[in-house]
């Protein structure tokens, strides 16, 4: 789930992108304010799949063998 809210902020950013390019916005101040959302947004989604990658789950213990009479 917190893979597709990611990647549906990013669409979002390149839509908001496109519009400010397209509508004759996208400036220099623009393209520096639209950075520091970038790179933040970058290191979010680090964050997010840290935890996934860096913690594995516990073994499982093996069951014991059943006796066969």
């Amino acid at each position: 789930m917190l893979f597709r809210v990611y990647w549906t902020i990013w669409a979002i950013f390149a839509a908001v992108t496109a519009i400010l390019a397209i509508s004759g916005n996208l400036n220099a101040i623009t393209l520096s304010i639209l950075g520091f959302f970038a790179f933040g947004h970058t290191f979010m989604g680090m964050i997010g799949v840290l935890p996934l990658m860096a913690a594995h789950p516990t073994p499982k213990q093996p069951k014991p063998a059943k006796p066969v009479a």
